[in-house]
Parts: structure tokens; C-alpha cells; sequence
């Protein structure tokens, strides 16, 4: 009882520390869940892989894109297993050389339980394909981002008001209307409808 309240306690300091920002603690906390999960895996498979997927959340928010696809990798191979004993305990063994993309097909074997897996693979997944998207385009992102920050230098005179301020002129825009902008001056009905709306 007193390991389930541990666990609960760590994974709501580590949602704490990512609401406000401390993500260091955030993922200290979410790697202690881990090691308790793994050192007593049993009933605590879920929250095992939902602190994986968290923990390389938090990696990807930071950049940390090598430690962000550890994580999601090692939480897919969990839930794979899984699945795979999902089928086994409902009668269709699995083989282990079958392609992930195979356990994802509808079946007369699912149930609810291995529907919410498949959810929770495919989400992962594309969290993966992101960090396989940031790893084939390194370099030309680094180029975005430094163009980015790129700094633009602005001298004193430019926050100050012109020397001949005082002499501009104040100037009336004028209303103009649908027909007077439109090019030759023709509305469709459909559009003079709504504009009176």
C-alpha cells in the first residue's frame, strides 16, 4: 500500500514540477517512478510506461531529442510485449519477429484493454516519428533557428519622435465602401448578403 502512495506522490510532483517549470525535478521524480516500477513491476506496468512517456516528453520540450527516443523506446517495447501477451492470454499467439505495424490491425482478438495499448503505441509512435523527423533535418533546423536569433541592431534615434513631428499633418481616412473596392465596381448578391449581416 505505503509503494502505490509513493508512486502516486512522485507522479504528482513531477506533473508539479512541470506545470511550474521545474523540469529537472519534474524528471528526477519521474525517473524514481521508474525504478520503483521496474523494481515491482507488478499492477504498475501502466504507470511504468505512462512516466517513460512523460520523461521523454519532457527530453523533446528540452531539445533533448537522443534521451527524448530512448525513453518513447524503451515505453513501445513494454507495451509491444504486452500486446503480444494481450493476444496470447486470448488465445492468438504471437510471434515475435511480427512487425509492430501487424499488432495494429483490427482483430477478433481485441478487446478493450488491447484496444487502449494500440491507442497508446500509436500516440507514442508519433512522438517517435517527431524525433526521427528533428534527426533527419538537424542541420537544416540548426540554420532555422540560428537565422532565428539573428540580432538587429537599433540605435537611440530610432525610439525617439522626428525632429519635425509637430508638422505632420493629421489625415481622415474615409469609409470606403464593398463596391468602390471591389475590382469594376460588381458585388455578387451572395456577397452583398452578407456583408449586410
Amino acid at each position: 500500500m505505503l509503494l502505490y502512495l509513493e508512486i502516486d506522490t512522485r507522479l504528482r510532483m513531477a506533473e508539479l514540477g512541470k506545470h511550474f517549470g521545474d523540469l529537472e525535478s519534474a524528471k528526477n521524480d519521474f525517473l524514481t517512478v521508474i525504478k520503483i516500477c521496474e523494481r515491482y513491476p507488478l499492477r504498475n506496468e501502466q504507470t511504468l510506461t505512462s512516466a517513460m512517456f512523460a520523461l521523454g516528453k519532457i527530453h523533446l520540450d528540452q531539445q533533448q531529442v537522443e534521451d527524448a527516443k530512448i525513453w518513447f523506446i524503451r515505453a513501445i517495447d513494454i507495451l509491444t510485449k504486452r500486446l503480444k501477451q494481450e493476444f496470447a492470454d486470448a488465445g492468438k499467439p504471437i510471434q515475435d519477429e511480427l512487425p509492430i505495424s501487424e499488432l495494429f490491425k483490427e482483430s477478433i482478438f481485441d478487446t478493450e484493454q488491447t484496444k487502449l495499448t494500440k491507442e497508446f503505441i500509436g500516440e507514442i509512435q508519433q512522438y517517435c516519428d517527431e524525433v526521427q523527423f528533428l534527426e533527419a533535418n538537424k542541420q537544416e533546423l540548426a540554420k532555422a533557428m540560428e537565422k532565428k536569433q539573428e540580432h538587429v541592431e537599433v540605435t537611440e534615434a530610432f525610439s525617439k519622435a522626428p525632429v519635425n513631428a509637430a508638422d505632420f499633418k493629421v489625415v481622415a481616412l474615409k469609409k470606403r465602401t464593398i463596391q468602390e473596392i471591389t475590382p469594376g465596381g460588381v458585388v455578387e448578391p451572395k456577397t452583398e448578403k452578407y456583408l449586410k449581416e
